[in-house]
């Protein structure tokens, strides 16, 4: 047994406190009887008061405090295991070094203000994996998503000119060295955040780009610098400052190119805003963006939790202070004080108090009022509320399918089917036959909002064997099949050379309502429905685009708490 408040335990002083009044009072009452009367006379006349009652009361109240200091400090013993799971998005931070970035038109210079934002945005991030590409004439990753925040700022503190070799400024490659890390990392919720002041000098920009905006990378850029530029200086060795020329002997001014990073931005489905003394563009990326894009469930565990017991010695320190207080000094039977008079109207009304104080002992099941209350909220449209109730349930009955098959509804509704889908493939594997086909349901709609047809195919099929009576699994096993055999039909182009080839054959398709002998056939004909028309009908169509569009209720409703080396570039700055 450990206790967790332990700052809290100077409370428990209270207890020898109240024995030392206790024993000061009983000698007062006795110095004051003794000047009142005669000890004999004194007896006589309190004969209805008991003194053995009224040297109990003391010890059950010094009881009671002691229990119930015990409580505030938290006794833990035992423990259960508790599923923990974080979720976030992957976010590479990408930061220029070249020698632009030691221009001064910002205090110190663009780099240091750079480096200044890098770590005022990851004292925003909750939860998300971060990584780091500087990046200059070339670019490569120099710390790997990783969720230790404190690793990743060590080598943010080493970055500067050197950190690059080569000079010259390539934001594509830094953007083709995101992509390439968020390839391995296999998350789908991905977000680029590029520090640079925006002269791109070199590399195919608009391809790097275009790669970013088909593996659905948004890019996220802040502009270091001015539009009307700077002279660059550079320092010396012997501490003499010069400034930058080119080729041709001309000073290098260094500007701002916003045109080209609020391009790169919009053009992925991310945001530009130029870098401003107190970060408020950071705020307005991550909180108002990122943080607002489908995130992934990055790691899931099971740890021991401690279980908390002060319930057992705050119900009993209450029951005795009960007692205490009810029983008073005066002879009698024992409780007889709860048939007559005010004393019993004092139990009657502590009654309600020590009610409470039994109920928080643990004898109502936590799993199934979590439930409860994740059921409500999901009613209630509050899905971010009902994923957490969803998850203390499943932390308290880890073996339970309805939280897992209810988490998979949350998660279906806040869009992240493949976290949606993994939870649905378990709650099938774990529910009862009668009810493991709305799993199977739900799954295929999430296969199906993913755009993996085949898989949400099979998952439909698998729902209907199940329960052949549900008419929203055949229905939906139509219109995915039908898809499907839309997609497989050959091109007019296929069909032309065909023709020009007489050595081949046309097979003739198959009479209307027969199968094609090479395609195999259900396993299930009778639960299996047939094919569809030639031509989709309005309701068929009408039905088609509430399911694309979200407005459809598609999910099955919750389940009830009851179940439970290179040549040198020519412009090197």
């Amino acid at each position: 047994m450990r206790f967790e408040a332990t700052h809290l335990a100077w409370v428990l002083l209270i207890v020898p406190a109240l024995a030392i009044f206790f024993r000061f009072a009983a000698a007062a009452r006795r110095r004051r009887s003794s000047r009142f009367a005669d000890p004999d006379l004194y007896r006589r006349l309190a004969g209805g008061v008991s003194e053995r009652r009224r040297r109990k009361r003391p010890p059950m109240v010094l009881a009671a405090c002691l229990l119930l200091g015990i409580a505030l400090l938290d006794p833990q013993w035992g423990y259960r295991l508790e599923e923990v799971s974080r979720e976030g998005i992957d976010l590479m931070v990408a930061v220029d070094t070249s020698r632009s970035m030691l221009a001064d038109d910002v205090s110190p210079n663009r780099l240091e203000r750079a480096k200044r934002s890098v770590r005022q945005l990851v004292t925003l991030l909750r939860g998300d994996r971060v990584g780091l590409i500087p990046f200059a004439g070339t670019a490569h990753v120099y710390c790997p998503l990783t969720l230790d925040y404190r690793v990743f700022l060590l080598f943010l503190n080493d970055l500067s000119t050197e950190t690059i070799p080569r000079g010259g400024t390539d934001i594509a490659s830094a953007i083709e060295k995101a992509a390439e890390a968020f390839a391995h990392s296999g998350r789908r919720r991905r977000a680029l955040v590029i520090f640079t002041d925006g002269e791109h000098l070199e590399g195919d920009l608009d391809a790097a780009v275009e790669r970013a905006r088909e593996e659905e990378i948004r890019i996220f850029a802040i502009g270091f610098g001015s539009p009307e530029g700077k002279p660059l200086r550079i320092e010396r060795p012997d501490g003499s400052v010069s400034y930058l020329r080119d080729a041709e002997g001309n000073v290098v001014v260094t500007r701002l190119d916003e045109s080209t990073l609020e391009r790169i931005a919009v053009a992925t489905g991310g945001a530009y805003h130029r870098a401003t003394p107190g970060g408020r563009e950071l705020e307005l990326i991550y909180r108002e963006r990122i943080a607002r894009m489908e995130r992934d469930l990055l790691d899931e565990a099971l740890r021991r939790v401690r279980l908390r017991r002060f319930q057992w010695p705050l119900g009993l320190g209450l029951a005795l202070l009960f007692l205490e207080g009810a029983m008073g000094d005066g002879k009698g039977k024992p409780l007889s004080f709860l048939r007559t008079g005010r004393r019993r109207k004092e139990a009657v009304a502590l009654i309600p108090l020590v009610s409470l104080a039994l109920l928080n002992l643990g004898m109502a099941n936590p799993a199934a009022r979590s439930l409860r209350e994740g059921n409500r909220l999901f009613q209630e449209k509050r899905y971010e509320e009902a994923r957490e109730s969803y998850r203390r349930a499943r932390a308290d009955r880890p073996d339970a399918p309805e939280s897992v098959f209810n988490l998979g509804n949350v998660y279906y509704r806040l869009d992240d089917y493949g976290g949606a889908e993994s939870l649905f493939r378990r709650a099938a594997e774990q529910l009862d036959p009668e009810r493991s086909g709305r799993a199977w349901y739900n799954l295929g709609n999430s296969l199906f909002r993913a755009g993996e047809l085949r898989p949400a195919l099979d998952a439909y099929r698998e729902a209907i064997r199940r329960d052949p009576e549900d008419p929203d699994a055949k229905f939906n096993y139509e219109l995915v099949k039908r898809l499907l055999d839309r997609e497989e039909e050959p091109r007019p182009e296929d069909e032309e050379e065909e023709e020009r080839e007489p050595e081949a054959p046309e097979e003739e398709p198959p009479p209307e309502g027969e199968e094609d002998p090479d395609e195999e056939a259900p396993a299930d004909p009778e639960t299996i429905p047939e094919e569809m028309e030639e031509e989709l009908s309005p309701e068929d169509i009408e039905r088609l685009l509430d399911i694309l569009l979200g407005e459809e209720e598609d999910m099955k409703r919750p389940l009830p708490a009851e179940f439970y080396d290179e040549e040198p570039p020519l412009r090197d700055w």
